[in-house]
């Protein structure tokens, strides 16, 4: 079939393009090709590629002429339907909504004990479905219950830009404007002048420079505490 129909598409493109001697050439060697009657070679030469009505099985159908037919896949049955919902939340809500992945396992390890404890109530067609249910199966059936158990926002506040607007931002050249008035690194480390005159340091005492302060703050340090 598809070298039929490779042949056939090859030989529609040259009896488009011939004339009318070398068609009933084409048409003949066709013929010889692939076995088909006349009428139906030539109408299949003319119409290749071209979409055409067609009745099939009393309605009109279109296709397109020398197109693959598209295999229809028969939907697979349902495995899992919804006799097992009740049972599985059940389950669900036993083992304090686990996810998943755990619930498959607690399936296959206390379901026994379920039914003999009489927390819960199945045929014997339901219960093969919950020992051989798979994680995914699982999410996906209790999917409508964890949705409506999800909680929620209580605020409706959206973020927006008012707020930003308001709030004042220092640039680079701002903060270095004002670096010569700011407190200075050394300022800080110095103790304060009731300090000094407790340790018998006047307080007109002018700062060390920058590169002793560290001595000069063990030193003070120092005679705080003997």
């Amino acid at each position: 079939m598809n070298q039929r129909r490779a042949v056939s598409r090859v030989t529609a493109r040259e009896y488009k393009q011939a004339s009318k001697k070398e068609k009933g050439r084409i048409l003949t060697t066709f013929i010889k090709q692939t076995k088909l009657n006349r009428v139906y070679a030539g109408w299949l030469l003319r119409h290749w590629g071209k979409k055409v009505w067609v009745w099939v099985d009393g309605q009109p159908l279109r296709l397109v002429v020398g197109a693959r037919r598209k295999r229809r896949v028969a939907p697979r049955p349902r495995t899992y339907g919804p006799s097992l919902i009740e049972p599985l939340k059940k389950v669900w809500y036993l083992f304090d909504c686990m996810c998943g992945k755990r619930l498959a396992v607690v399936l296959r390890t206390s379901l026994e004990v379920l039914i003999e404890m009489g927390e819960l109530k199945v045929n014997s067609a339901v219960r093969q479905k919950l020992g051989r249910i798979s994680p995914a199966s699982i999410d996906r059936l209790l999917s409508g219950e964890k949705s409506e158990l999800s909680l929620k926002g209580c605020s409706l506040t959206k973020p927006g830009t008012l707020l930003k607007h308001q709030i004042p931002i220092r640039t680079f050249s701002q903060w270095e404007s004002e670096a010569g008035s700011a407190k200075s690194f050394t300022d800080h480390l110095l103790p304060s002048p009731p300090l000094l005159s407790r340790v018998g340091v006047e307080s007109s005492v002018r700062p060390p420079p920058a590169h002793r302060n560290a001595q000069h703050h063990r030193q003070t340090s120092r005679r705080r505490w003997s």
